[in-house]
C-alpha cells in the first residue's frame, strides 16, 4: 500500500491517507488521492510504499503551491435539456448549491456539508422555461450566475 504524507516545512511529515496497491503487477497502474485539507501556501508531499514484508521506501518530495491551485473560477454554467451543467477551471468540491427563480424562491437546493461532492452536472427535470439565479459555494468562495432555461 501507499501512505500519502504531507508537510508544511518539507522536513516534518504526517500521514494523511492510504491507498491500497494491486498486489503483484507488471502493469503500469495509476492511483488517485485528494487532499481536502491542505495547508495554506506551499504543501510538501511524499509517498511511503510499504511492501508485504513491512519494508517501506519513500518517494521524492513534491511541492504544491495551494495559493495558485485554490484560485477556482466558474467558467460557465448553463441548462442543457433537463441538466444544469457547470464548467470550472479545475475539479472542485461543491459545498452548497442553490437555484432561485426570479421571485427569489429556492427551486433547487443541495448542501454537501464538507464539500465532498464533486460533479459537473445535475438533472433537474421539473424546471419550467424561464430565468434562474444560481449560487454555488466552493470552499470560501461564492459563485453566482443568471441562467436562462429555454
Amino acid at each position: 500500500y501507499f501512505t500519502i504524507e504531507r508537510s508544511a516545512d518539507a522536513m516534518n511529515f504526517s500521514p494523511i491517507g492510504d491507498v491500497y496497491g494491486a498486489w503483484n503487477s507488471n502493469l503500469v497502474l495509476n492511483y488517485l488521492f485528494t487532499d481536502y485539507n491542505p495547508h495554506s501556501g506551499i504543501n510538501y508531499y511524499r509517498l511511503r510504499q510499504t511492501d508485504f514484508d513491512g519494508h517501506s521506501t519513500l518517494s521524492e518530495i513534491k511541492a504544491v503551491d495551494m495559493e495558485v491551485i485554490n484560485e477556482v473560477k466558474l467558467l460557465n454554467a448553463y441548462f442543457a435539456n433537463n441538466e444544469l451543467v457547470f464548467n470550472f477551471n479545475q475539479g472542485v468540491a461543491i459545498n452548497k448549491l442553490n437555484l432561485y427563480d426570479v421571485l427569489g424562491r429556492v427551486v433547487y437546493a443541495e448542501d454537501y456539508n464538507n464539500g465532498v461532492f464533486v460533479f459537473d452536472k445535475i438533472n433537474i427535470p421539473y424546471l419550467l422555461s424561464g430565468n434562474y439565479f444560481l449560487e454555488l459555494s466552493v470552499g470560501d468562495k461564492l459563485f453566482s450566475k443568471k441562467l436562462i432555461k429555454l
